[in-house]
């Protein structure tokens, strides 16, 4: 079913890029290059499945989720810095609905 959408997507790109003036030359040039964006994702897309198969380290997408997780973190320490304060609340137009302790 992808391979049939990506198709149908190829294809009125290609029209829609011919009906709009573009050479032939330069639509097998962008196309060349979508091509090659397309294998290095995917060749980055296998190195990190293989790292986390092979070994314990969890590869870009886990990294990202251990970033998400340290920002969050901090974003929820600072919002409770902000509720003790509640001068600085004030002044950040915020309304709390718990007092503060």
């Amino acid at each position: 079913m992808g391979t049939i959408v990506f198709s149908l997507c190829a294809l009125t790109y290609a029209v829609l890029s011919l009906a709009a003036g573009m050479t032939w030359q330069r639509l097998l040039h962008w196309s060349g290059e979508l091509l090659l964006v397309i294998g290095v994702l995917l060749a980055a897309k296998g190195i990190s499945d293989v790292r986390r198969e092979w070994t314990l380290r969890p590869g870009i997408w886990g990294k990202i989720g251990e970033i998400r997780a340290h920002a969050v973190a901090f974003l929820w320490a600072c919002w409770n810095w902000v509720v003790k304060w509640t001068w600085l609340a004030r002044c950040l137009h915020l309304h709390l609905t718990a007092p503060a302790r």
